[in-house]
């Protein structure tokens, strides 16, 4: 097949940057031709800019033209589109359908359904804008990089497009990454039969490991929502020694510093390559991800724990509460509460028999749903599904 990939890249390289990479090595080594083309929010540089990006958004004609010309060119099949915020827009959407190209969007953040695009403000899971038509309440909160006008401007493109119905009607199929986000989703009215489940992968299987490292591990951004402040709450509470390695950066990176230093057994080792982060699941204990918002996509960390054999504890929330069966592949506990996650790790260090069950349930999980291989049986099905549809429409 000849596949249109379709993403706006962000300023910092996160979690989606990766999944669209993955799926064009993953396509590729299919024997498929792949056409990637990207927007970077590198371009957008100062305030000016910036809210030139923010109102573009609704509708960029630049966009929609070099959309038009890729596809008069490469003749895709299908294309799946993946963030459009803020420089390509939902105007791309609109070009694959006058060239009768079917589309797939695969939903990584909730940017459909909230400004921020990740359902959570001031600490905690927020969802004032899901239902309403106008996402007032994102304005009155600044959700939007601290601006209310910023916030105007994504929630007036997000009005503007559920009520002209451009993703209910102009997309094929959606690939939510979860059921939990699906479900979210299909709640505001997107219709249900257009939407799959496709879990992200793990392109290369690093095998399982020991675990014999001595350490607990959180492999993340170091930011509120990811739970930091409860993960660095708990460890003083423990009545066991127990050692944390805290992987990334971010703005909460003082904190975990500060918490380093005060000798209760956390170390920070800042950012990690890909190859170095799986080794360090392969020696690790457990993971840690003490989410306190619902995690849209499925944490990739997650899934490579899995394929390390190695068990999550994880936040009772969102589709982590999906993801992690409770002592079979992990521990859950009460988002937010750091006596909780203590008592947890306690649990994990004094029964050692249950970990090795769970570390084998965990590899065990991976295999039957975060190979490469499961993960692209499910994309090739939603492909020649739209394909035949529009065919059929033609």
């Amino acid at each position: 097949m000849r596949i249109l990939v379709l993403h706006n890249r962000y300023r910092q390289r996160g979690g989606e940057d990766l999944c669209v990479e993955a799926l064009d090595e993953l396509l590729k080594s299919n024997g498929h031709e792949v056409r990637l083309i990207e927007a970077d929010n590198k371009e957008i540089k100062g305030s000016v800019a910036a809210m030139g990006a923010a109102v573009g958004w609704v509708y960029s004609r630049r966009w929609r033209t070099r959309v038009a010309r890729e596809i008069a060119s490469f003749k895709p099949h299908v294309a799946h589109v993946h963030n459009v915020f803020p420089l390509l827009s939902p105007s791309v959407i609109y070009a694959c359908n006058a060239a009768g190209v079917p589309v797939v969007q695969t939903l990584h953040n909730y940017r459909l359904l909230c400004p921020n695009g990740f359902l959570f403000r001031s600490g905690k899971v927020c969802e004032a804008c899901v239902k309403t038509i106008l996402p007032w309440p994102g304005v009155v909160h600044r959700c939007y990089r601290g601006s209310a006008l910023g916030t105007a401007v994504v929630g007036t493109g997000l009005a503007i497009h559920r009520f002209l119905g451009t993703y209910a009607r102009r997309v094929d199929c959606f690939i939510a990454i979860t059921e939990f986000a699906k479900n979210k989703f299909v709640s505001t009215k997107l219709p249900g039969h257009k939407f799959a489940v496709v879990p992200n992968w793990v392109a290369n299987d690093p095998g399982p490991g020991e675990g014999h490292g001595g350490f607990f591990l959180f492999v993340g951004r170091l930011s509120p929502e990811k739970g930091l402040a409860t993960l660095l709450e708990s460890w003083p509470k423990m009545k066991l020694p127990a050692r944390l390695k805290i992987v990334g950066t971010g703005p909460l990176e003082a904190d975990v510093a500060a918490a380093a230093r005060c000798g209760v057994g956390v170390e920070h080792v800042g950012y990690q390559p890909p190859s170095e982060v799986l080794k360090l699941m392969q020696q690790a204990i457990a993971l840690i991800i003490p989410s306190e918002w619902y995690e849209a996509g499925l944490p990739q960390t997650l899934a490579e724990a899995y394929a390390t054999g190695t068990p999550v504890i994880a936040s009772r929330l969102g589709s982590l509460q999906e993801l992690v069966v409770d002592r079979r592949t992990g521990l859950l506990f009460p988002p937010g509460d750091a006596d909780a996650l203590a008592q947890k790790i306690e649990w994990i260090i004094t029964n050692p028999q249950q970990l090795t069950s769970m570390r084998a349930a965990a590899r065990a999980e991976y295999e039957a749903r975060y190979t490469a291989e499961s993960s692209y049986r499910l994309l090739m099905g939603i492909y020649h599904r739209v394909v035949g549809t529009a065919a059929v429409n033609v």
